[in-house]
């Protein structure tokens, strides 16, 4: 199965709408379907399309493993999907140290 097959299945399941999984995305109604098709890859948004299906990045991308249930809240902006996509890719001192700036740029309100 390609990650078009596996991105149609769990759409379908989900009865999610291409234009709403797109929305959800940050991407184009023709993306979901070309990506479906098998026209497009879609590799340079697996994250987000994975978090918005509520799946395992690694089961969208390589079919292996099983696809995890869906998160108990859905990531609805695209600014949250952004931050989520940025976060998967950091080690966790990266992690320390983008929490660390964004403190400093945004410290707690008293």
């Amino acid at each position: 199965m390609s990650i078009g097959e596996r991105v149609l299945k769990i759409r379908t399941e989900r009865k999610l709408s291409q234009a709403k999984l797109a929305k959800e995305v940050g991407v184009t109604q023709q993306l979901i379907g070309q990506i479906e098709n098998g026209e497009n890859q879609g590799t340079k948004h697996i994250v987000r399309i994975a978090a918005a299906l509520g799946v395992s990045v690694l089961w969208l991308e390589s079919g292996e493993g099983e696809p995890e249930p869906p998160p108990p809240a859905r990531i609805t902006s695209s600014a949250d999907q952004r931050l989520e996509a940025i976060k998967a890719r950091l080690g966790d001192e990266q992690k320390h140290a983008v929490a660390d700036m964004l403190e400093r740029m945004f410290p707690p309100a008293k």
